[in-house]
C-alpha cells in the first residue's frame, strides 16, 4: 500500500472522529421552564453538555403499599414492572405491555402514593369498552396508567386510552408551588416511535376525573428531562438540539 495514501486516509478518519467528538461536547441549548406566580415561563441558556439521550434503564423504588411497616420494592426491568415483598413477586405488569417510564407520586391527589407509568400496548382500551364499540381497536398505542393499593392488592386507579402523542420521558413535581405535584411529559410523535427526541414539553394537573393540560411548549427537539428543587420553587430542565 502507498504510504502517502495510508497516512492520508488515516488523517481523514481521525479528522472525522475529532469533529464528531467536538460536536458531541459542543454547547447545547438548555431550556428552563418555571412558574412566575401567574403563568408558566421558559428561559434559554447555553450549556456545555454532551448529547447523552436517556434510554431504558433499570428503575427501582420502595413504598409501603399495605401499611404494614415493611417496604415493597418496585422494579422496572426490560419493559416489565415487578413489585416484590420479602423477595417474592406479588404483582407484575402484563406480558404484552412494554413499559417505558415509571415513577412514584400522588398525581390524582387522593393522599396516597401510587405507581405511575407509561406503556405501549395493543388496543386503545382495556377490558371495558365504550358503549359505542363492539370490539377493541387493533393498533399499538401509548398509554399512561396509575396503579395503587386497593382491597389488599395492586389495582388500576386510572388508565388512559391511547394518548395523542407518545410519552418519551415523564416525571412529577410541584412546579406552580401549590403543594401538589403536576405531571410533566416530553411528548414524541407516532410517526417516529423509536426516536428518543421529544417535540413538546407539556404540564398536566389532575382535575378530579382526569388530567388537564396546563401548558404546552413551543416545538423543539427535547431530551433529558429533569426536575430541580430550588429555594424559590421547582423548575424543569431539558436540553434542546
Amino acid at each position: 500500500m502507498n504510504k502517502k495514501f495510508f497516512w492520508s486516509s488515516l488523517s481523514v478518519i481521525f479528522g472525522v472522529i475529532l469533529i464528531a467528538v467536538i460536536h458531541d461536547f459542543s454547547f447545547r441549548t438548555e431550556v428552563i421552564f418555571y412558574w412566575d406566580g401567574q403563568n408558566y415561563q421558559q428561559k434559554i441558556e447555553k450549556s456545555r453538555h454532551p448529547l447523552l439521550i436517556k434510554k431504558e434503564r433499570l428503575v427501582s423504588g420502595q413504598l409501603d403499599f399495605d401499611g404494614d411497616g415493611k417496604f415493597e420494592e418496585i422494579i422496572l426491568k426490560n419493559g416489565t414492572i415487578f413489585v416484590k415483598k420479602n423477595q417474592n413477586i406479588i404483582w407484575q405488569s402484563e406480558k404484552d405491555w412494554q413499559v417505558e417510564n415509571l415513577f412514584l407520586a400522588d398525581l390524582n391527589r387522593d393522599g396516597r402514593t401510587e405507581i405511575n407509568f407509561s406503556l405501549w400496548k395493543q388496543g386503545s382500551y382495556g377490558k371495558t369498552l365504550p358503549f359505542w364499540l363492539k370490539e377493541n381497536t387493533k393498533e399499538w398505542g401509548n398509554h399512561f396508567f396509575i396503579y395503587g393499593w386497593e382491597k389488599g392488592e395492586l389495582r388500576p386507579v386510572w388508565c388512559s386510552s391511547t394518548i395523542d402523542a407518545p410519552i418519551i420521558e415523564m416525571g412529577a413535581g410541584d412546579i406552580d408551588s401549590n403543594g401538589k405535584d403536576e405531571l410533566i411529559v416530553l411528548e414524541g410523535n407516532y410517526d417516529r416511535p423509536q426516536n428518543n427526541i421529544a417535540e413538546y414539553l407539556t404540564i398536566w394537573s389532575w382535575n378530579g376525573w382526569g388530567f388537564f393540560n396546563d401548558f404546552r411548549s413551543r416545538k423543539g427537539k427535547f431530551y433529558n428531562l429533569s426536575i430541580k428543587k430550588l429555594k424559590d420553587g421547582n423548575v424543569i430542565e431539558v436540553f434542546d438540539r
